[in-house]
């Protein structure tokens, strides 16, 4: 996983898509098999006004994900895990 450069609080995860652009929608069966994980797609927080191919936002518990297409590649970007932003558990011994 690596950081993205212009936001610290995202990492992302590049996966290679032949024959896939910019400007091509994520095939259906990977929205399906998503779907299927439990994700739940965020339509309301999409761009669809932009003019240029807009990420696509999943969301389950409380964490969402933004997927979108760059000339053979699919790109996964998530939260960064920033092990200070984690509360430690508190274990009661007694």
């Amino acid at each position: 996983m690596d950081r993205a450069s212009n936001n610290p609080e995202m990492d992302y995860v590049q996966y290679t898509l032949p024959g896939v652009g910019k400007n091509s929608d994520i095939p259906q069966e990977y929205i399906n098999e998503i779907i299927e994980w439990g994700w739940t797609e965020d339509t309301a927080a999409e761009d669809t006004n932009n003019t240029e191919s807009a990420p696509r936002i999943f969301i389950k518990d409380s964490t969402r994900v933004h997927l979108s297409l760059h000339n053979g590649y699919l790109t996964v970007l998530v939260p960064t895990l920033d092990p200070s932003i984690i509360k430690p558990k508190t274990v009661d011994s007694n």
